[in-house]
């Protein structure tokens, strides 16, 4: 899986696009600050944008990107 994030750094109520290639999946999942997001896909590359509230806590925050076969798993 290759996941590529423009900007690599987001600050509070700025927001960043995130690009994930993963062979064979048939959707993404993306879960940040609490949040959980489909990502589109598009010629086989899978995509969404995603934004930090001005309200979130400041720091360092994990994001994590799921691939998903037919069946949803």
């Amino acid at each position: 899986m290759l996941i590529d994030l423009r900007p690599e750094r987001v600050g509070l109520g700025e927001s960043m696009l995130v690009w994930v290639r993963a062979r064979g999946a048939s959707a993404v999942r993306l879960d940040f600050l609490g949040n959980t997001y489909r990502l589109l896909e598009e010629q086989g590359i899978f995509w969404g944008v995603v934004g930090v509230p001005l309200d979130a806590e400041p720091g360092t925050a994990t994001l994590t990107v799921t691939p998903l076969d037919a069946e949803g798993a």
